[in-house]
């Protein structure tokens, strides 16, 4: 590949360079005097369409075209498109998606850009935020709230007015080792309510360290990290500075549904049926993300997060009329929304753990509790568990120790039905409750990469679920019955992957739970080729988007969603992904059986 064409700054194209960094959000505000010798000392260099480049040496603007960086490890951090400014960390890479020309600045270009007022920062953002692509467009698209700050020995009367008088709901508290935050709610829970006084110092009812999030992260991220932990504020920086805010009003005035409205609506919510209500907007929600670029892996971490919320405000709302815990328990999420790959249609799959020595008093509220939420689920779209893998049955429900000896139990005896729960359940997150079950039942389950009889009926059971390929290559469908013409996507292609993954996983005694993140370990530990497991992680992605539409497709037409699919209905392209996804699963498949000793039985 040939090297990008540089080129010095000449005095002639100076104050056209000027100009652009005037209007580059960056600098806005930044006197014109300071930004000449930053030209100055800048370099012009040209990208060919699709050329990258490599061990970019400064902080850059570009002047035309579009960047797509990566970093160190070949993933997307940063799409810079004309006008915009960036900070490459060691090791990115960018990519001309077209034609580029980059103005790429001396390093103390870092020091000026962002450092403008605050008020002159968010001046250079429409009010009126455009459909954007949550992949790819960073959170300082989205910089609407000024940075405003206070120290932690200012009153709380001082903070109050400075934030009406700024019109913003929170302010960045300085004066510790790491900022923190406080929030209109702060003042209104933590100090009012609280019988505190007005003239108490604020740095004992703000939160540190706050959470932040950088200029390039993807809206994205952000969106998953208010919707996962129930915030409304994230400070934004660059380079380590704080340079704005980005809140849970800012992603709402998105042109999408938002997940944010749900998590609203389930957090306000005061019954089952409130919940339900809300809940019924999901598929809008969906169908929206997906028209914003969304990646199906995303859409299924926003619908297990969602389910989390629900799950969370539905123990909350039952243990309301239960009365409190008698016990220190866990709810655990099971199979999909433990992986966070979650679809529209997916059922429960749940689990619930009390403390050791709880007793029966703390036994019957859970089986109270487990029933409530259950049924709670059901009433919002999540179907009850065809194999009952609810924590309503009293296998699924019971003391830690109880649960350490049925998961001994799994891998030292591996009868068939010992399997089935081994698959479900080695698959686990704790999702609401005290107890962190999931870590207190790692060291049981991180057993099974030492027990060879195990794995080996492991391993059968993974390559027992052979994906749809027929006679020359072709997909295989059901020939006769209701399902004629169509194949189970759930069971033919979905699950193959995921079997495969969780094999490896507990066979080296990994810890990642996500499909992808397990096939990538095991490519990284040698069990699997880099290519295999990249054409893997490509095909899951696939299927998971296929599931993801069909069932869009369904419900707007007024059906309910399954796993069957027509192939003659899917694009000639999808065929051939499916096709070559099916082929990679058996070649993974066949390793496995000849790594395990099972080529040729039964």
């Amino acid at each position: 590949m040939d090297p990008p064409r540089q080129e010095p700054v000449d005095d002639e194209v100076t104050q056209d360079l000027v100009d652009l960094l005037a209007d580059c959000p960056a600098f806005v505000g930044v006197d014109r005097p300071r930004l000449v010798p930053l030209v100055r000392g800048a370099t012009l260099v040209y990208v060919a369409e699709h050329s990258t480049v490599a061990d970019l040496d400064g902080p850059f603007v570009v002047q035309r075209g579009a960047l797509l960086v990566r970093d160190a490890g070949g993933r997307a951090v940063d799409l810079v498109a004309e006008g915009e400014y960036h900070r490459p960390a060691p090791g990115d890479t960018a990519e001309a998606l077209h034609a580029a020309l980059v103005l790429v600045l001396p390093p103390e270009a870092a020091d000026l850009a962002w450092s403008a007022q605050p008020t002159q920062l968010t001046a250079a953002v429409s009010p009126t935020t455009p459909q954007v692509d949550l992949q790819t467009a960073p959170v300082r698209s989205l910089m609407s709230r000024e940075l405003v700050t206070a120290t932690v020995d200012e009153t709380c009367r001082t903070v109050a007015e400075r934030m009406r008088a700024h019109r913003v709901s929170s302010v960045v508290v300085l004066g510790r080792d790491e900022p923190g935050i406080v929030t209109d709610r702060d003042l209104r829970n933590r100090l009012v309510a609280a019988g505190g006084s007005p003239d108490d110092p604020v740095g004992p009812i703000a939160t540190f360290p706050v959470r932040t999030v950088t200029a390039s992260t993807p809206v994205f991220t952000a969106l998953i990290e208010m919707l996962a932990s129930g915030i409304h504020h994230l400070p934004v920086t660059d380079g380590g500075r704080l340079v704005g805010m980005v809140t849970s009003s800012d992603l709402l005035q998105l042109r999408l549904r938002s997940p944010l409205h749900l998590r609203k609506a389930l957090d306000r919510a005061t019954s089952v049926e409130e919940c339900a209500r809300a809940l019924a907007t999901l598929p809008d929600t969906v169908r929206a993300l997906r028209a914003a670029g969304t990646t199906p892996a995303q859409v299924g971490e926003v619908l297990a997060t969602v389910a989390d919320r629900l799950v969370t405000r539905l123990v909350a709302l039952a243990s309301a009329d239960l009365g409190p815990a008698p016990a220190a328990f866990a709810w655990l999420a099971f199979g999909s929304q433990a992986r966070r790959e979650s679809s529209l249609g997916s059922d429960q799959d749940s689990g619930l753990v009390l403390a050791d020595g709880a007793g029966p008093d703390a036994g019957e509220w859970a089986a109270r509790l487990a029933e409530r939420v259950t049924a709670g689920m059901e009433r919002c779209g999540y179907p009850r568990c065809g194999g009952g893998v609810m924590a309503t049955e009293p296998r699924w429900r019971g003391e830690l120790a109880s649960w350490q000896q049925r998961i001994t139990q799994w891998i030292t005896t591996p009868a068939p039905e010992h399997l089935l729960g081994a698959e479900i359940a080695f698959d686990l997150r704790t999702v609401a409750g005290d107890l962190d079950a999931a870590a207190l039942l790692a060291p049981t389950i991180d057993r099974a990469r030492d027990s060879g009889i195990f794995l080996a009926h492991l391993a059968r059971q993974a390559v027992s679920r052979r994906p749809p390929l027929g006679f020359l290559g072709r997909l295989a469908v059901a020939r006769s019955g209701a399902h004629a013409g169509t194949f189970d996507l759930k069971r033919g292609a979905l699950l193959p992957i995921v079997d495969l993954a969780r094999l490896h996983t507990l066979a080296r005694g990994g810890s990642e739970i996500a499909t992808a993140d397990r096939l990538r370990a095991a490519a990284a530990a040698g069990l699997l080729s880099q290519g295999l497991a990249d054409t893997l992680v490509a095909g899951h992605e696939l299927v998971l988007g296929v599931r993801l539409d069909t069932a869009l497709e369904r419900l707007a037409a007024g059906l309910p969603v399954d796993n069957r699919v027509d192939p003659g209905a899917l694009p000639a392209l999808v065929r051939s992904q499916l096709k070559e996804t099916f082929k990679a699963v058996r070649t993974a498949q066949e390793a496995v059986e000849a790594d395990y000793g099972l080529a040729g039985r039964p």
